[in-house]
């Protein structure tokens, strides 16, 4: 992300599409991975070319400042950029990675982690350039984040057929979810760019909460069974692994699943 680009036609799809997913899951906050590069000036002259950073007078004059953005927080979530300019791919990782294990978390309200780069994710046939998420870097952010959580990314279009579909599904499949929990989000004013997100499945979850999950002593295996308490559907393993497509798929419309889950998950869903 670069200063230039803030506030364009891309910026009006890109904040629209985030704050209506922070409604959608009532998210606390969005952190904001800018992938930034900050802008420079470049003077020729004796045979040799010099780069420099453009004055802060100037920047501040036209204000165009991708951190301006937290302007748009409110009084229940907050917007957080990660401005750092990016020196190489592992180090800005590893800083990602620090801000969402220190973020303080709110009970029952997930964070939305929003990477920012200028193109979206690696190329499948080339290497991956400065503008580009790689692979291994979205699955180590992945993997910090917490059960409910939501990763959003920015993907630029590409040339070829189906080119946002792909996309998902190479997003999808870095994350190895199953088919179909990733999506895609678009805003009109902006045709040449979508947005891939994905909520953490519940499956994955910490060590403290799968022992909370384990069957209790003296309890046979029907009343230990992990099953939807409106449809009585049983999912597989020691938690509620693809509840929340199911849900999503089936009984949105009985009560949203942000309002369900954390009742669910406590075993105090009305039945």
């Amino acid at each position: 992300m670069r200063d230039r680009w803030y506030g364009d036609n891309r910026d009006l799809a890109k904040w629209g599409v985030l704050l209506q997913l922070a409604s959608n899951y009532t998210a606390f906050k969005i952190t904001q991975v800018a992938y930034y590069r900050s802008e420079t000036i470049s003077i020729h002259g004796g045979g040799t070319t010099k780069s420099y950073p453009i004055a802060n007078a100037v920047l501040s004059h036209f204000r165009r400042k991708v951190t301006d953005i937290v302007g748009l927080s409110a009084e229940r979530m907050e917007i957080e950029v990660i401005e750092d300019p990016v020196q190489s791919f592992d180090s800005y990782t590893k800083l990602a990675v620090g801000r969402i294990l220190g973020t303080p978390r709110k009970s029952n309200s997930p964070l939305i982690v929003f990477l920012d780069p200028d193109s979206g994710l690696e190329p499948e046939k080339s290497r991956p350039q400065p503008e580009h998420v790689r692979i291994c870097d979205l699955q180590r952010i992945w993997t910090a984040m917490r059960e409910m959580d939501v990763l959003v990314l920015y993907q630029h279009r590409f040339r070829g057929r189906l080119w946002a579909e792909r996309k998902r599904k190479q997003f999808e499949n870095a994350l190895q979810l199953s088919g179909g929990l990733a999506s895609v989000a678009r805003g009109s004013s902006a045709e040449d760019v979508v947005f891939l997100f994905a909520q953490k499945p519940a499956s994955d979850i910490s060590a403290g909460e799968r022992q909370a999950n384990e069957p209790l002593p003296n309890l046979s295996q029907a009343e230990t069974r992990t099953v939807c308490p409106e449809c009585n559907r049983e999912f597989r393993g020691s938690g509620f692994g693809g509840i929340d497509a199911h849900w999503r798929s089936n009984h949105e419309e009985k009560m949203p699943y942000e309002k369900a889950w954390p009742l669910i998950k406590l075993g105090k869903y009305p039945k």
